[in-house]
């Protein structure tokens, strides 16, 4: 009680904190003083270190060595073909593309005959 005494003998008061502002009010009202708390709690939530995230298995590779991405149609055979090979040997297909091309660029004989054969593909 002896604390309560001195609060009326002219001292002032602060305002009400949001907190005790959205306890008093009704349960609408709460919600949407809540809400923009709870924004900028998350904002400030990355500024811990947070874990990193695994990539899928398919984007092992940093994006910084590999931006450009290439999209391809190929027949369910050829999918199948890297599927399998990739059970067997345990080599991604997107890792044995890449290695695919950089052979290609690599060795100019093997270069035209992936061109010669590309040209019947068109």
């Amino acid at each position: 009680m002896a604390r309560l005494a001195g609060l009326g003998a002219g001292k002032k008061t602060a305002p009400p904190t949001k907190k005790a502002a959205a306890k008093k009010a009704p349960a609408k009202t709460a919600k949407k003083t809540a809400a923009p708390a709870k924004k900028t709690a998350a904002k400030k939530a990355p500024a811990a270190a947070a874990a990193p995230v695994a990539m899928p298995a398919e984007q092992e590779a940093p994006r910084s060595l590999y931006s450009a991405r290439i999209t391809f149609t190929t027949t369910p055979e050829q999918r199948r073909a890297l599927e399998l090979a990739k059970v067997d040997d345990g080599i991604d297909k997107t890792a044995r593309i890449r290695a695919m091309v950089a052979l290609w660029e690599q060795d100019d004989r093997l270069r035209r005959r992936v061109d010669k054969l590309a040209r019947t593909m068109e």
